[in-house]
Formats: C-alpha cells, sequence, structure tokens
C-alpha cells in the first residue's frame, strides 16, 4: 500500500498471487512517483488517498476487505 498526498495505491497477497485494488477497468500503465521513485501502475489501480487509508482501516477483517472492492491479479 502506497499512501501520497494526491492518491494511494494497494495490492494484497491471497493464495499466493499479488492483487491490486481496482477502481475502474483501465488497464493503461501510468507513471507514478512512490517514495521519489517513478513507477509504471494501471491508471485503474490508482486511487483517491482516502480509498488507501479506508482500506487499510478494514484489513482486521480481510474477508470482508475482499468482498467489498474489486480486485485484480498483478
Amino acid at each position: 500500500m502506497t499512501v501520497e498526498p494526491e492518491f494511494s495505491t494497494v495490492t494484497a497477497l491471497r493464495d499466493r498471487t499479488f492483487y491490486n485494488l481496482q477502481l475502474v477497468d483501465d488497464p493503461e500503465q501510468v507513471e507514478i512517483m512512490v517514495a521519489g521513485e517513478e513507477i509504471h501502475w494501471p491508471k485503474g489501480c490508482i486511487l483517491p488517498r482516502e480509498t488507501g487509508i479506508q482500506v487499510l482501516l478494514e484489513a482486521a477483517d480481510r474477508d470482508q476487505m475482499w468482498s467489498r472492492h474489486t480486485w485484480v491479479e498483478q
């Protein structure tokens, strides 16, 4: 998970596979700055900052976290 001033990203491990939380179906790769490094990330998986914080707070109940959101394999 990253929480930047203008956006967030959420990645979770389930059954030995990594998944990204996705808000919209847009797989186009865009460049974002995370911890001072430029990385490529699916556009549909760039989230509002508040969404990342919300998911972090939900993480204690992983089953609910998985059912509440749309996840795509990384």
